[in-house]
């Protein structure tokens, strides 16, 4: 890998560190849950480590979708107006989905398509709630609110790993940087940051 390579991989492996510096006891659900994601995301980023020196684990990268998604589904449904039993589908539909790609038909290699539909679904959440914003919020200082921050993150986030996670296959064989996934988790852990500093204070 060159220079540039080495600094934004590393800088995506320790960029949770900058959310993690504005975290506090929260009273809000969504901010614990979002705290707990953060959390679970670094501790799995340097697990990741090893796979610069060649090593992956594609057990543990498979692992961490699954527990991303099912974190992030239940953020959504705390923050989203609609039923809980739909939440409750889509985690039991995607988590069969996943296990059963992860096990059979994308065993021991990274799990393209499971991942790629992940993305997808985060992808429509965050719309929603961006949706929901804007037809039902009463607050005309919208940029003040901690989860229209934080919400931008995962919208980022999830739309530059799609990209990676389709061109997985590519990516992987021949060796180059995962650049948009690791920028998209950089930009992903700033604006989960300016989300939990407005949280703190307001």
């Amino acid at each position: 890998m060159s220079y540039w390579d080495y600094i934004i991989t590393y800088g995506s492996v320790f960029s949770p560190v900058i959310p993690l510096i504005f975290v506090r006891r929260w009273k809000t659900n969504y901010l614990k849950i979002i705290t707990i994601f953060i959390i679970v995301s670094f501790a799995t980023d340097l697990s990741f480590a090893s796979i610069l020196r060649g090593e992956t684990n594609y057990v543990l990268l498979q692992l961490y979708g699954l527990i991303e998604t099912f974190i992030l589904v239940v953020f959504y449904s705390s923050v989203l107006d609609i039923k809980r039993k739909w939440f409750v589908l889509i985690g039991t539909v995607f988590s069969l989905f996943y296990i059963s790609d992860s096990l059979w038909f994308e065993a021991d290699q990274f799990n393209t398509i499971g991942r790629s539909v992940e993305s997808l679904i985060m992808i429509v959440l965050s719309l929603s709630l961006f949706y929901q914003f804007f037809t039902k919020e009463d607050d005309i200082f919208l940029e003040k609110s901690p989860l229209l921050w934080i919400n931008i993150g995962i919208l980022i986030y999830f739309s530059g790993a799609l990209f990676s996670f389709v061109m997985s296959s590519v990516i992987l064989s021949t060796k180059l940087s995962w650049i948009f996934h690791n920028i998209s988790n950089i930009l992903k852990n700033v604006f989960i940051a300016i989300g939990l500093w407005r949280a703190k204070v307001n």
